[in-house]
């Protein structure tokens, strides 16, 4: 493989020894500020990643994982044409509300252009992974998405912070929110994970309400179509099973929710908050969060498509997720030359760094609520 050719002279050049040369280079870098040193380090790791090729899109294990998720669906399809019962409605509900969130994060994938960069390829798998899989607006994520990694953590632009039912940033404006939504900030270590479970509900709703009001987008209503069918299809397919469609439709959108924001949760929720005057490497890496569990880190990755390797994957979203665990090695060793903190938690200590966050936000608000009283 050849190196791709760059007229940057910290540009990664491959000498046999990856950390003998990168001591090297920060040693040459040492002198300089340190907004500057991290440029060119950033430099160096984007054409090292893309020089062992590790940015290149692969389908390959996407098609694995597509297909055995796909099955799972198809196995809870034919289970419900069969005799049912209360247990077993639920139990495939749950089941399916892996399904939906496992789809989801192929979803993802596809829209980071991980997978194919093709742009009739990639329309054809977002509309397939987006409106009829899953129901959501393939545009209105990527544009809520790209948002966020553009400025990941930042109380002012990442889109991910502004939640009507919670307050995840003191730059909050306690002051504009209704009284409903004070009482629920108030107690959003309680109330929020409730929530969870209405994510599902409210992303289509969003991507609907999204797309109707970009009238100059050409596919929007090839994916409120798309949006339709599954919804069609969804209820159409329920509703002759009478209480246990209910039953399991209930279920299903509060597995489907839940699961996802869990998995979404881990990521930044607590971390330190980004600003513009971060560099391309701290900007990510500070802002985020990895989950890793010793020798179970690899069901850890299954289970949270992969969103687990969240530092590294906001470094190089377009990455496909079976390089992410190889690429955090390398990033890793960039942050040490730049005395960066790469955090790695496991599931336990990360979701109670999530929480405790929401109930530092919540004695936050009931401070701000004494105060005004006392005003």
């Amino acid at each position: 493989m050849q190196a791709k050719k760059t007229k940057h002279e910290y540009a990664y050049q491959p000498t046999g020894n990856d950390q003998a040369s990168l001591d090297a280079f920060f040693a040459s870098i040492a002198g300089f500020p340190a907004s500057v040193r991290e440029t060119y380090a950033w430099i160096r790791y984007r054409s090292e990643v893309s020089f062992k090729g590790l940015t290149e899109p692969r389908w390959g294990r996407f098609l694995v994982h597509s297909t055995i998720v796909l099955l799972m669906g198809a196995f809870v399809t034919y289970q419900l044409l069969g005799d049912l019962t209360a247990l077993k409605v639920c139990g495939l509900a749950v089941m399916a509300g892996f399904v939906s969130t496992q789809l989801a994060t192929l979803a993802h994938a596809v829209g980071h252009n991980q997978v194919v960069r093709s742009l009739k390829k990639l329309r054809a798998l977002s509309f397939f992974f987006g409106p009829i899989s899953i129901g959501f607006g393939h545009t209105w994520w990527n544009d809520k998405h790209n948002k966020h990694h553009a400025n990941p953590n930042n109380p002012q632009k990442d889109p991910d912070l502004k939640v009507s039912v919670a307050a995840l940033s003191t730059s909050e404006d306690l002051a504009t929110k209704n009284l409903v939504q004070r009482f629920l900030i108030r107690h959003e270590n309680f109330t929020l994970p409730l929530f969870f479970a209405l994510q599902a509900l409210n992303a289509r709703l969003s991507s609907i309400l999204f797309l109707t009001k970009r009238k100059n987008r050409k596919d929007r209503w090839s994916q409120l179509v798309g949006i339709s069918i599954h919804i069609a299809v969804y209820i159409g397919f329920l509703w002759p099973l009478g209480r246990y469609g209910l039953l399991f439709g209930v279920i299903h959108q509060a597995t489907f929710g839940a699961y996802n924001a869990l998995i979404f949760a881990t990521n930044h929720k607590g971390a330190p908050e980004g600003d513009e005057s971060m560099g391309p490497i701290s900007k990510q890496i500070l802002t985020s969060r990895d989950v890793s569990w010793g020798k179970m880190t690899w069901l850890i990755s299954v289970l949270m498509g992969y969103l687990d390797c969240q530092g590294i994957h906001h470094l190089n979203p377009e990455a496909p997720n079976q390089n992410l665990p190889k690429m955090r090695v390398i990033a890793k060793r960039y942050c040490a030359g730049l005395g960066i903190e790469y955090v790695e938690l496991n599931p336990f200590k990360a979701y109670l760094a999530v929480f405790s966050h929401l109930s530092k936000m919540s004695r936050w608000a009931r401070r701000w609520e004494k105060s005004q009283k006392a005003a």
